[in-house]
């Protein structure tokens, strides 16, 4: 691989990583004050934003229980995209109707306005 392509790939995980870092500041600084229609989308914008940090937890949490396969290595690439991938993955996760379910619930638990 030449210098190109791994500054690329550091770039991208560099930028996956950040995005991490701001959906759980998103959800760190969720706060109440406002307009309340506003505060229900930022609840529920904080409750996806966790249900999708959750779910990339989740994976990389079993993918660490697999053995190694040493057959086929892929270094430093493989892993930056598996972390993209898994990103992507938890993201669309968040939004299936089984998380649905426990976003729904989560917000009724945290929903102040009632």
């Amino acid at each position: 691989m030449n210098i190109e392509g791994y500054q690329s790939m550091r770039s991208n995980l560099i930028k996956n990583q950040s995005e991490d870092n701001q959906q759980i500041e998103n959800i760190r600084n969720f706060n109440n004050d406002g307009e309340a229609d506003e505060d229900e989308e930022k609840l529920k914008q904080a409750i996806t934003d966790f249900s999708a940090v959750f779910l990339k937890l989740m994976f990389k949490s079993m993918r660490s229980t697999l053995p190694d396969n040493k057959y086929i290595d892929g270094g430093y690439a493989e892993e930056v995209f598996t972390d993209m991938m898994d990103k992507q993955i938890s993201e669309l996760g968040s939004g299936q109707s089984t998380f649905k379910n426990l976003n729904r619930a989560m917000f009724e638990q945290l929903d102040q306005t009632k």
